[in-house]
């Protein structure tokens, strides 16, 4: 689950990215780009929303075991393939099936980028490509992004507006530029894939994240209503003292005993871990000799802080167990909490 969060995590990296497309749609000129021909197929399409159709594209393409978490409020989806293609050629099949679904235009054998409008010396070629991508980017396809050696990314996002000409997308960049909550108001949903190879593992390992249809994006923002916790969270795990939330993930379905909670505190580390073993304590859970283990080490200096990197316990109810790391938050000033609850 933690690699998935790692992985969901770049969903934030949307707004930065449509923010950075409407920029240079603003000084790019539409001269020259022609109207889109009219597809017979997309007769077959209409009736189906954006949604249904990525996600026919992605099963279509074996990303078919999609499982669903509850973000901050938002339904996000993770998927997951392993094949022999090279990251490349996956990038080329998905974008492929997004062409049937009638959500890219075409296929783009290379990234797209954005800021290659802004530059004097690029080839017209590649700026005319890049014109032609953000119509599939804001139309809710997949537009490869970044690429490097064994690893490759698909960004889409689709918005409440209609795009289906370079028009409406310099007309939502006008509207969009240099306004982040307008942005947040404009994405109806968000898409993500990558595709990569480690050397411990050959294999190309695909991964894709993506919203619920209508992702409300205001509920990743670390003033979003409700951040601020006192008291439960959730399951008698509490919040502790002067705690502010920055993420809540928990699973749905048969997933559901899963859940990991993010937190910010002013207090330290020694006194927000102390609060968690009373207060755990307190609502039938049990510490467990693993972290009383770790905390007699420390305390003998056989071991130090820095070698496990914050403070941790674990504690145990039936069957269900709890993890509570505390470290220090970026900066020196606090604590940051995580915890994750599973069976």
């Amino acid at each position: 689950m933690t690699t998935m969060l790692k992985t969901g995590l770049k969903l934030g990296a949307c707004g930065a990215l449509i923010v950075a497309i409407g920029a240079a749609m603003l000084v790019a000129s539409p001269q020259g780009v022609p109207e889109a021909e009219a597809d017979i197929a997309w007769l077959s399409l209409v009736h189906r929303s954006g949604q249904e159709r990525f996600v026919e594209a992605l099963e279509s393409a074996g990303l078919d075991n999609a499982r669903a978490y509850d973000w901050n409020g938002n339904l996000i989806y993770f998927a997951f393939d392993e094949t022999d293609e090279p990251p490349l050629d996956v990038s080329l099949r998905l974008q492929a099936e997004m062409v049937k679904a009638g959500l890219n235009e075409r296929v783009y054998t290379y990234p797209v980028d954005p800021m290659s409008v802004l530059e004097e010396e690029s080839p017209a070629e590649v700026k005319a490509e890049f014109l032609e991508a953000s119509i599939d980017f804001f139309r809710g396809g997949l537009v490869p992004v970044k690429e490097t050696d064994g690893y490759i990314s698909l960004n889409g996002v689709e918005l409440h507006r209609e795009i289906e000409t370079l028009e409406d997308v310099i007309g939502v960049a006008m509207e969009l530029a240099d306004d982040e909550e307008a942005v947040q108001k404009a994405v109806k949903a968000t898409r993500f894939v990558e595709a990569f190879r480690t050397p411990e593992n050959p294999r190309t390992q695909v991964v894709a994240v993506y919203s619920q249809d209508n992702v409300d994006l205001t509920k990743f923002r670390p003033d979003a209503p409700g951040v601020t916790l006192l008291g439960e969270v959730d399951d008698g795990i509490p919040a502790c003292p002067g705690c502010v939330r920055s993420s809540r993930v928990a699973g749905t379905g048969a997933e559901k005993d899963y859940l990991m909670l993010s937190f910010d505190t002013p207090a330290g580390r020694k006194a927000t871990l102390d609060f968690y073993e009373k207060a755990m304590a307190a609502r039938g859970w049990e510490l467990q000799p693993s972290a009383m283990m770790i905390e007699g080490l420390i305390d003998a200096s056989v071991i130090h802080d820095e070698d496990i990197q914050g403070e941790i316990a674990t504690f145990a109810r039936g069957e269900l167990m709890v993890h509570v790391h505390v470290y220090d938050a970026e900066g020196g000033r606090g604590s940051a909490v995580s915890i994750f609850k599973s069976r």
